[in-house]
């Protein structure tokens, strides 16, 4: 499935998108960020048994896993002050969304193929009938999997995935600054 760099860069490109002045912060940054990449937290699971792949796309690549996750990160990043709460619940829960989106969509070379999207109240595994990132090869034994990540195939994969995330996040920064002026001309 997809990379960390691009589950990463889909975070960052939802920080961008916060207008929350409040939630503008390097803090807020490095919580989306991280939830983007969550999900993946799976592999360390199997990388300590020894074999990485053992886990990768069952609970943790669910909608339920997103939510809870989603939840108490907000109840714990507004502690103290609960008027942003269901603003930075939605956007750690996008976050947390854009890693299931970019791995459904991502070509999956090993089976089971796709993610436990409804894990737990349906155990089978959902992905997008086209890909549109590459795979990652990568080994299925904790020796050799870090070293299995440095190969052209995957490098090249992380350059399609940044490519991409960044023509989207042009994308809609183009259709904010139309959204913008258009306002701007009717008023």
């Amino acid at each position: 499935m997809a990379t960390p760099i691009g589950h990463a860069c889909a975070g960052f490109v939802l920080f961008l998108g916060c207008t929350t002045r409040r939630l503008r912060t390097p803090l807020f940054a490095l919580a989306l960020v991280v939830m983007a990449v969550l999900p993946d937290i799976d592999l360390l699971y199997g990388y300590a048994h020894g074999t990485p792949n053992a886990y990768h796309h069952q609970a943790t690549h669910s909608l339920t896993f997103c939510l809870l996750v989603s939840f108490l990160a907000a109840f714990v990043v507004h502690k103290k002050n609960r008027t942003q709460l269901s603003t930075t619940f939605v956007f750690l829960f996008a976050a947390g969304a854009s890693h299931l989106l970019i791995d459904a969509v991502t070509l999956d070379t090993s089976y089971p193929y796709g993610i436990m999207l409804w894990w737990p109240f349906d155990f089978s595994y959902v992905i997008a009938p086209f890909t549109v990132f590459l795979d990652i090869h990568r080994s299925s034994v904790s020796s050799g999997f870090f070293a299995s990540l440095m190969n052209r195939h995957n490098f090249v994969a992380v350059a399609v995935e940044v490519a991409l995330i960044s023509l989207l996040y042009g994308a809609v920064r183009l259709y904010a600054g139309y959204a913008a002026k258009s306002r701007v001309v009717k008023n």
